[in-house]
């Protein structure tokens, strides 16, 4: 039977308790206090003054640009302090000891321990149980989270620290939650492939709209579904899937020791291979490239960015970011001749 939850409603009145905010000092000086509240149509981000109580940026602004491709202008996260970016190519590995999990997953005492955020929504799947947290630095105000395997008797003090590698097992959970989870994108960020911690978590965004992949040309490739005439390359699947199948195809990605991005929207489920050698791109050094920025949603809170980002900029990108052509092909297990044949 499958399961059905709201986390829209959850996310909503979470929001309406005052939960979603934070504050911090801007560049200038200034303590901000920024978050989500209740606005006249909804959940909405907000940044003030909190000596004066006024606003201090615009709202976020979404384009969409000719090839459907979309652009996210984030104005809140503009004011917060950014880390320094990053050398282009390959990133150093992300450390699997459970002591330095970004997430303090077994620290509850640590003020910043994912532990001590309100729970979204727990629920039981095929293989593990699950718990819904908030994203602290939310892009998208009606609602993203995050998805952490949990203990199955409802306690809370420790999560289990397991390794960002997916098993069958784990993707058969994944599409129970993507099932359950209605007007969500749900979503798996690899490591070297835009993943943040190396603890297993999926992640869930509000999509009230299909994206640019879900639109977007398809060719064949034997008994595969692949974008075409897209920036990304990438294999499309049905959305009701099997696990066993598209377990074989990420199976083989994964032993290959390629990182990869995987997302369950509206229409599909959509599998991008990347390339290791362009996890961080010298046009974009500030930024790692997950599933949602791949399937059609390019986020941005850089004024510099928002000029020059386009559809031509966005699909050089991410011709670099992804596998495609022959060495997809031979991943997949079929050779030039075959893949030309066919």
């Amino acid at each position: 039977m499958r399961l059905s939850i709201d986390l829209t409603e959850a996310w909503r009145r979470l929001v309406a308790k005052g939960a979603m905010k934070n504050t911090f000092v801007d560049a200038s000086g200034r303590r901000i206090e920024a978050g989500v509240r209740i606005g006249e149509h909804g959940p909405e981000s907000y940044a003030i003054s909190v000596e004066t109580g006024d606003s201090v940026c615009a709202a976020a602004e979404l384009l969409r640009l000719a090839s459907g491709m979309e652009i996210l202008y984030n104005h809140v996260a503009r004011l917060k302090p950014h880390t320094p970016p990053s050398a282009p190519g390959k990133q150093s590995d992300i450390t699997a000891e459970s002591a330095a999990c970004p997430l303090a997953c077994q620290a509850p005492e640590n003020p910043l321990s994912i532990l001590r955020r309100s729970v979204l929504a727990e629920i039981p799947c095929p293989n593990r149980h699950w718990r819904a947290y908030p994203n602290v630095a939310p892009w998208e105000a009606r609602g993203i989270m995050i998805w952490l395997p949990c203990p199955d008797d409802g306690t809370a003090r420790t999560l289990p620290h397991v390794p960002q590698v997916l098993t069958d097992a784990d993707l058969e959970d994944f599409l129970a939650i993507a099932r359950s989870a209605g007007g969500m994108a749900t979503f798996f960020n690899s490591l070297h492939g835009g993943a943040s911690a190396n603890h297993l978590h999926f992640q869930g965004v509000y999509c009230d709209r299909e994206l640019a992949a879900e639109s977007a040309e398809r060719t064949t490739l034997g008994p595969y579904t692949l974008l075409a005439n897209y920036p990304a390359s990438g294999l499309v699947f049905p959305l009701e899937v099997t696990a066993a199948k598209l377990w074989e195809t990420v199976a083989r990605i994964q032993a290959a020791g390629y990182p990869f991005n995987l997302i369950a929207l509206s229409t599909a489920v959509f599998l991008f291979v990347r390339n290791p050698q362009h996890e961080i791109l010298e046009e974009f050094p500030g930024r790692a490239f997950g599933a949602i920025n791949l399937a059609g949603l390019f986020i941005t809170s850089d004024p510099e960015e928002r000029e020059y980002v386009n559809d031509e900029t966005i699909a050089s990108a991410y011709a670099k970011l992804t596998i495609g052509g022959r060495l997809l092909a031979g991943l997949l297990g079929r050779t030039a001749t075959e893949a030309a044949r066919d």
